[in-house]
């Protein structure tokens, strides 16, 4: 079965070519790519939480400032950007070993009988998918959080449960571990979801200004940590659809880019429409989203090959240092100090994930 195949059996080239004349530098390619994840998924995993966790913060930012949905739009040009020059270079490097920009040959949407390989367009349809309901999931997190006075970071601490989740759903599908630890880690997570609903919290005052909510106006915090834990369940996919790629002839930075096109093509041309037809956006509001998108694109690639040739679970649990990373820098750049019953929550969310690493080794 190939899922069940071992690291050193993958295929998976740093780009999507595969030349008769070049095929020994390609294995090694397959090679050190896959060893290099395999050995520092950890390390690697820790980076895309860093990464996440300030595009959760500027993006947080942006949000503050306007509570509009078009903010999530402009958030992909990073991702287009890196689409198209990926196709671009891509393309460049066919025409100069084959003499043409694009053949069916070396297509990675086609087997090597020259058929349409609709596997492939499934794995790549599904992880835009995800991706669009994560993002929009995430634009109303944010949105809830500021309107019922919690820590954004500490509400996306909850994204912690998403090991669990997808330990759980990786136990059916590829067959990993499944433990007490899990257990064990789904009770911790449950008393952390008590510990920060109990929480008492105090809407910006900025925000009062801006939205015009009330303490006694103000929205649930059980508002937020619903649509956080939902968007577990899409992180879960987009953990999967990593895993699958890894089947294919797809590469790491072609998986991230053609995933990412549906998603940052739409958005883009969304983004113009409303700058040029209905509200600009500001300077500032551009910077923070630039920023914001270009911390993401980073994260999502290391967060692919993470997930493709590491544990689902252990690689969910390292990107939740994402939590604490933007608490500091709620902290430290906006005098956003947490509820001690926050705090709490944050840290039991935190021990659970780090009692799943810890009891794996």
């Amino acid at each position: 079965m190939i899922l069940g195949q071992k690291n050193h059996e993958l295929n998976q080239p740093l780009l999507s070519f595969s030349f008769s004349n070049s095929e020994k530098k390609n294995e090694t390619q397959n090679d050190v790519i896959a060893r290099f994840f395999s050995k520092y998924y950890l390390y690697t995993a820790m980076i895309v939480g860093v990464c996440y966790g300030s595009y959760n913060f500027l993006l947080y930012l942006a949000v503050g400032q306007t509570f509009e949905l078009r903010i999530v739009f402009l958030n992909q040009m990073a991702n287009l950007t890196f689409f198209l020059s990926f196709q671009s270079i891509s393309a460049i490097i066919n025409k100069k070993r084959n003499g043409s920009f694009w053949l069916k040959q070396t297509s990675c949407y086609y087997d090597e009988e020259g058929k349409y390989d609709w596997r492939v367009l499934t794995i790549v349809t599904g992880r835009s998918i995800s991706q669009i309901v994560s993002i929009t999931l995430l634009y109303f997190t944010l949105e809830a959080s500021l309107k019922s006075g919690v820590n954004n970071s500490i509400i996306l601490s909850i994204y912690g449960a998403a090991s669990i989740f997808t330990a759980i759903a990786f136990y059916f599908i590829f067959n990993e571990k499944l433990g007490v630890r899990h257990i064990v880690g789904i009770m911790l997570m449950t008393f952390s979801l008590i510990l920060i609903a109990s929480g008492k919290y105090q809407v910006n005052e900025q925000v009062q200004l801006r939205t015009g909510i009330t303490e006694e106006t103000k929205l649930s915090v059980f508002v937020p940590i619903v649509l956080a834990i939902l968007n577990c369940f899409a992180f879960v996919a987009g953990s999967y659809y990593s895993r699958q790629m890894k089947t294919t002839k797809l590469s790491i930075f072609q998986y991230t880019a053609d995933s990412a096109a549906f998603i940052s093509i739409l958005f883009s041309i969304l983004a113009l429409v409303y700058h040029f037809n209905y509200k600009p956006y500001t300077s500032e509001q551009f910077k923070l989203v630039a920023l914001s998108s270009c911390c993401q694109v980073i994260g999502q690639i290391f967060f692919v090959g993470s997930g493709a040739y590491g544990n689902g679970g252990l690689v969910q649990a390292m990107i939740q240092v994402s939590a604490p990373y933007q608490m500091l820098l709620e902290i430290f750049v906006l005098n956003q100090y947490p509820t001690l019953m926050g705090v709490a929550g944050m840290g039991c969310c935190i021990g659970a994930t780090v009692y799943i690493i810890l009891s794996n080794k």
